[in-house]
C-alpha cells in the first residue's frame, strides 16, 4: 500500500512541475477573463493537490507508524516526505508566479 502511495506522489509532484514550467513561459497573447479563468482554476488544483497530499502523507505516516516496524515492510518515509513537501513547494511557487504576473499586467477586457 506504501510503495503505491509514494508512486502516486511522484506522479502528483511530476504533474504539478510541469504546470510550474508552462506558467515560466512568457505571455506573449493579452490576458482576457476567460484565460484567467483557466489559469486559476489549474492553479487552484495545483493546492488543492498539495493539501491532499500533505493529508495523505499525515494520516499514512499516522496509520502504518507501529505496523511498518513489526512488518519490516517500510517505504523510505523521508522519501516520501520529500515528495509531499516539493508538492506543496511547486505548488505555492506556481501561485505566487501567478500573483505577480498578475499584478504585473492587466486583463485585456478590464478586468
Amino acid at each position: 500500500m506504501c510503495c503505491g502511495y509514494f508512486g502516486s506522489l511522484q506522479s502528483v509532484l511530476n504533474d504539478i512541475s510541469v504546470v510550474w514550467r508552462v506558467f515560466s513561459l512568457p505571455v506573449l497573447e493579452p490576458m482576457t477573463r476567460g484565460r484567467l479563468e483557466r489559469i486559476v482554476a489549474v492553479t487552484m488544483s495545483c493546492l488543492h493537490a498539495a493539501l491532499a497530499a500533505t493529508m495523505a502523507t499525515s494520516v499514512v505516516a499516522m496509520t502504518t507508524g507501529s505496523t511498518q516496524l513489526r512488518t519490516g515492510t517500510a517505504c523510505k518515509d523521508e522519501e516520501i516526505d520529500g515528495y509531499a513537501s516539493n508538492i506543496v513547494k511547486k505548488s505555492v511557487l506556481t501561485l505566487s508566479s501567478e500573483i505577480f504576473f498578475y499584478a504585473l499586467t492587466r486583463p485585456a477586457d478590464g478586468a
